[in-house]
């Protein structure tokens, strides 16, 4: 009976097992195993899936930390959920350096930290799925919906909000607001 070892397990047999678990988690598991898995982490062909959460003291500094280790190029997928006192999760992290993101997800981000991530969203060329969602009081969605119709990239977007309290005028649609949006979800209640 002979033994096998990881060791001979291809590399797109690993590049399908970690497509299944959050960038970190792998990434923490496998990057100082040795140099065959360094290299697996660093290969272009290997993309991440990054959820970043409401966090506190050690936890938040730690993902933060990891962040800064990935190669912000190889992640395809980004979830970000920030209470108030993590803000400046986007001026260490400006969302123009993610050039491969094609899919995020924005949870409880005040709208007017929202429209300078979506002046960044003009640079990614391969973002094809955005998702926001809100529990603020109050919000002012007329410039967001402007940048997002004007995005000639993405063919879904999502936006949902916990309070009827939204201000929205949505402009007249000119030749510059041609989209590429294939499936709209709209939900304000």
């Amino acid at each position: 009976m002979s033994i096998t070892s990881i060791e001979n397990l291809s590399n797109e047999l690993f590049y399908e097992i970690f497509a299944y678990f959050d960038g970190f988690e792998f990434y923490e598991a496998f990057s100082n195993l040795n140099h065959r898995f360094q290299q697996l982490l660093n290969s272009s062909i290997l993309q991440f899936k990054i959820v970043i959460g409401s966090l506190s003291g050690e936890t938040y500094m730690n993902e933060y930390e990891q962040l800064a280790r990935i190669n912000r190029q190889q992640i395809a997928s980004l979830v970000v959920s920030l209470s108030s006192i993590e803000m400046d999760f986007f001026s260490l992290y400006p969302i123009d350096l993610f050039v491969n993101l094609e899919s995020l997800i924005l949870n409880r981000i005040p709208s007017q930290i929202l429209i300078s991530i979506f002046t960044g969203l003009t640079n990614l060329s391969r973002l094809r799925s955005l998702n926001i969602t809100t529990e603020w009081e109050s919000w002012d969605l007329t410039e967001i919906y402007r940048l997002v119709f004007t995005s000639r990239n993405l063919t879904y977007f999502a936006c949902s909000s916990e309070t009827s309290m939204v201000s929205l005028q949505l402009p007249v649609a000119t030749n510059e607001q041609l989209t590429t949006i294939e499936r709209l979800i709209i939900d304000h209640s």
